[in-house]
């Protein structure tokens, strides 16, 4: 593909569509490409915090502030903007699972001790 192409939407759209309809490669991707990105974060959150923060921020510490962190919030901030809607539904269905983790937290009993 020639430069020029790679900022030709219609010809990426194509190109895209063409990759994406063979039933074999869309099950690929839809095995491989998440855990190939969670591999991804995981070797991010490794690389330690990148900036310092200022006491104001010092609740982010447990975030990171590490690749991981930063590549989360730039696809987040990304998908977002290309669909908000779709954006906010997820932080909705995010929230609920929050609250049931908690409620589910909760009502844990703690195991016994051994003596």
């Amino acid at each position: 593909m020639a430069l020029a192409d790679v900022f030709n939407l219609k010809k990426q759209l194509v190109q895209y569509g063409s990759h994406h309809y063979n039933k074999t490669n869309i099950i690929i991707h839809m095995i491989f490409v998440p855990v190939i990105f969670w591999t991804a974060l995981v070797f991010g959150a490794k690389t330690g915090p990148l900036v310092t923060l200022p006491s104001s921020l010092r609740f982010l510490k447990v975030l990171g502030p590490n690749l991981g962190f930063f590549t989360v919030t730039f696809y987040t901030m990304y998908y977002a903007i290309l669909d908000p809607v779709a954006a906010l539904r997820m932080e909705m269905m995010v929230e609920v699972e929050k609250d049931v983790a908690a409620f589910r937290a909760k009502q844990q009993k703690p195991s016994p001790k051994s003596t």
